[in-house]
């Protein structure tokens, strides 16, 4: 007799972890994350039930939402922030139960659930779109919770149907049972092939609430829930005027699901290469937030120290095979020419670099904000000197990095940490040195490990001009 799971009928189940791990590895292929064309926002708040989604909204007409269990900030803020309709579906509620009113002329809600055509008290995704948007030209966005039905809703979609998303988020369940053959043949193959036609995955978020796994014979583990936000593939061929974004697993703006449980993070097998340092910071920050109140201050404090000890080490390395010539250094950054990675609408974006009483440039939020400086030629450089800006706004520059490069563009991925100690975020003086160690280029990056503006009073870099040296 046929077995089911999450509603969609089965061979006989073995109960065994039968799947081959290059069949399961290859179905985590289509869960990897890609570089997006846009780069990633959160929407919907600070807690569960918010998601990341590639800034690439203008044009949607509407979000279908099934299974909304009574709370709605991801549809309030798609229509108050992004003037996007939402159509809502959930047979467990009603329209009296939602936590927030329905917003008049942006949001419906019907008493039903996603289901295949015939199931009694619901409606197929097909059915549903096609009552609101008949126009097959609009571009529309699905956002889907369903415990588990998920499956059987994508799989028995037409394809033209799933074509009219430009935007899927989903939650998928019970990722263990691919493990099963049968249910991995019947259900997880077909499903990710289904979706890989046309969208790729953009995003992936371990959601806490249930543990991983390890693929047999690898270093991967898969989690029981995770979260993904998939780009129709179109999308990736519209030009975007700027680099894709960096594959960021942890991204900055993901939260933890359930506070009272820990963390859970993709493994790096997840990504092409190292786990940028984005990431890494988000990781601590997130463990340190999870102390008890009396550590954290002094966990923060000692994190600078940490990273000083660390770049001094590495700059003693440096020293060694970079012996410095005789002769007193000479400041070079001041008056020399600078660019920011973007600026807010006050300022330039780029001028030549000046001590100020508060800021000499203002980025916008963001990811990676930076500051380069050109020197015009090379010159081996020894200290960096940032005088953090001192009226507010301190704490942005808690985690600084820097990196020295021969050409235009910097390789973030070769950054190494600003020696800072407490008082550089906390209180005047603010001024941090970092020893460079002699390395002789002709710029020099400074950027945020965090999600954040970056502001500085001053910089300063200390080396030799040519003219010292001949």
């Amino acid at each position: 007799m046929a077995q089911a799971f999450f509603g969609c009928e089965l061979p006989t189940l073995t109960g065994k972890a039968n799947t081959r791990s290059e069949d399961i590895m290859a179905l985590v292929d289509i869960m990897r994350p890609q570089a997006s064309p846009a780069p990633l926002i959160r929407i919907g708040g600070g807690g569960d039930g918010a998601y990341l989604l590639p800034d690439d909204l203008a044009g949607i007409r509407a979000c279908f939402s099934p299974g909304v269990c009574n709370m709605k900030p991801f549809e309030d803020e798609l229509a108050r922030s992004h003037g996007i309709r939402s159509h809502m579906c959930d047979f467990s509620s009603d329209s009296d139960s939602l936590f927030t009113p329905l917003i008049e002329g942006m949001q419906t809600f019907e008493k039903r659930w996603l289901d295949l055509p015939g199931t009694p008290d619901s409606t197929d995704l097909n059915s549903w779109i096609s009552d609101y948007y008949p126009d097959t030209a609009d571009d529309l966005m699905l956002q889907i919770d369903i415990e588990g039905a998920e499956y059987r809703n994508i799989l028995h979609a037409p394809p033209e149907t799933l074509g009219r998303f430009r935007v899927i988020v989903m939650e998928l369940h019970a990722l263990d049972q691919m493990r099963e053959r049968a249910v991995a043949e019947a259900v997880f193959e077909p499903f990710f092939k289904k979706l890989d036609e046309q969208f790729i995955c953009v995003h992936a978020h371990a959601n806490n609430w249930r543990g991983d796994w390890r693929v047999p014979g690898t270093t991967t583990r898969v989690p029981m829930l995770l979260e993904l936000t998939f780009l129709r593939r179109d999308r990736f061929d519209a030009p975007q005027g700027k680099q894709p974004e960096p594959v960021l697993l942890p991204h900055p703006l993901d939260i933890v699901n359930v506070a009272n449980k820990d963390p859970l993070y993709l493994d790096e097998s997840w990504l092409n290469g190292p786990r940028p340092m984005a990431s890494r910071m988000h990781i601590v920050e997130q463990r340190i937030g999870r102390l008890p109140d009396r550590e954290t201050e002094g966990v923060l404090n000692s994190l600078p120290a940490l990273l000083a000890q660390t770049n001094q080490a590495i700059a003693n390395l440096r020293a060694e095979t970079l012996p410095r010539p005789e002769g007193s250094l000479t400041e070079l950054a001041t008056g020399k020419p600078f660019t920011t990675s973007s600026t807010v609408g006050w300022m330039k974006g780029k001028g030549e670099v000046q001590a100020a009483e508060t800021f000499f440039f203002h980025t916008l939020p963001g990811l990676y904000e930076s500051i380069t400086i050109d020197f015009l030629s090379e010159h081996p450089l020894y200290t960096l000197e940032i005088e953090n800006r001192q009226d507010m706004c301190q704490e942005r520059a808690r985690f600084l990095f820097y990196v020295t490069h021969s050409e235009p563009q910097p390789d973030l991925t070769r950054a190494f940490p600003v020696c800072a100690d407490a008082n550089f975020v906390s209180k005047p003086p603010s001024i941090s040195r970092t020893d460079i160690g002699g390395v002789k280029v002709r710029y020099l990056t400074i950027f945020s490990g965090l999600n954040s503006h970056l502001h500085l009073a001053a910089i300063r870099v200390y080396g030799y001009a040519f003219s010292a040296l001949s």
